[in-house]
């Protein structure tokens, strides 16, 4: 590639000595050439539109956005097939200074310049006057708030002097209070004129008897009793204590075996006279059917 670049140098020397302009585009297409690229593999590489390529060989700068903008374009183009830069940037300003230093832009067909994006600041505006009002309102709640009053100091002592008041009447009356219980109460009137105190101590002796006495009486009267069957075959059984309440209705079985306890005297109902035995406190109980037939009605533990 350097004998293809000096043959481009002499070749530019040699049409210069001559009288003729290499133009840039030339100068760039003949290295190309040699590098043994098409245009479509050299958009390729420098990942560009191939039409770029096209305007860059063809010298036609009007399709690039500025002069500017061709310029780079140009020192990429060069810069990647290794072109030294004064070779084709010298001739660059050759043809321009040969047409005047100004060239007709006619943009490419199916090539867009950049878009400018114009951004409003009536947006930003609004968004400023936004925080400004916010900051105006907050300034003007803060000063219509009330300042806290702090106490005085005159307020704080005549609060602690009622309090300590209030504590010095509670504690006079707790005081008095216990004084009150503390004093002996009189039994009676002989006792507040200073006479001797009756000794109640005998009377309450002779309560606490009689009271056990009845307590004694009342539990005899309900004798505890404890029943016990046993039976041989399928019979019903009812039982009732001494105030005539049912303490036990059921259907028994033969082998079952049952205890009951409860006040004495019982009354004892069996639907089958001869299928079960009763004991009363351990001692057996006949049992007679009553008038020949199949059942039995008896009272224990009279």
């Amino acid at each position: 590639m350097s004998g293809a670049m000096s043959k481009i140098e002499i070749e530019s020397t040699s049409d210069s000595a001559a009288g003729a302009i290499a133009s840039p585009g030339a100068i760039l297409r003949s290295a190309r050439e040699a590098a043994g690229y098409s245009r479509a593999e050299m958009a390729d590489k420098l990942n560009w539109l191939s039409c770029y390529v096209e305007a860059i060989e063809e010298d036609r700068y009007e399709a690039f956005s500025s002069r500017a903008f061709a310029t780079g374009y140009m020192k990429s183009y060069g810069r990647y097939l290794k072109v030294a830069e004064d070779v084709y940037l010298e001739a660059h300003h050759q043809m321009l200074a040969a047409a005047g230093g100004a060239v007709e832009r006619e943009p490419l067909s199916g090539v867009r310049p950049p878009r400018q994006v114009v951004v409003s600041s009536r947006a930003g505006l609004y968004g400023a006057g936004l925080v400004l009002a916010a900051l105006i309102a907050l300034l003007w709640w803060q000063q219509t708030q009330p300042t806290p009053q702090q106490p005085s100091a005159t307020d704080s002592d005549a609060a602690e002097q009622s309090a300590t008041l209030e504590m010095s009447e509670i504690v006079s009356g707790i005081e008095e209070t216990a004084a009150a219980y503390s004093t002996p109460i009189a039994t009676d009137a002989a006792t507040a004129a200073g006479q001797e105190p009756v000794d109640f101590s005998d009377v309450e002796r002779e309560n606490s008897i009689v009271d056990a006495a009845d307590t004694e009486s009342e539990t005899g009267l309900e004798a505890v009793g404890i029943l016990e069957f046993r039976f041989t075959a399928e019979c019903w059984l009812e039982v009732r204590d001494s105030r005539g309440d049912l303490i036990y209705a059921n259907l028994r079985r033969a082998g079952d075996t049952l205890t009951l306890e409860g006040a004495a005297p019982f009354d004892v109902l069996l639907g089958d006279a001869s299928a079960a035995t009763l004991s009363y406190l351990g001692a057996a109980v006949p049992i007679s059917a009553v008038d020949g037939r199949k059942f039995a009605r008896l009272s224990v533990g009279d």
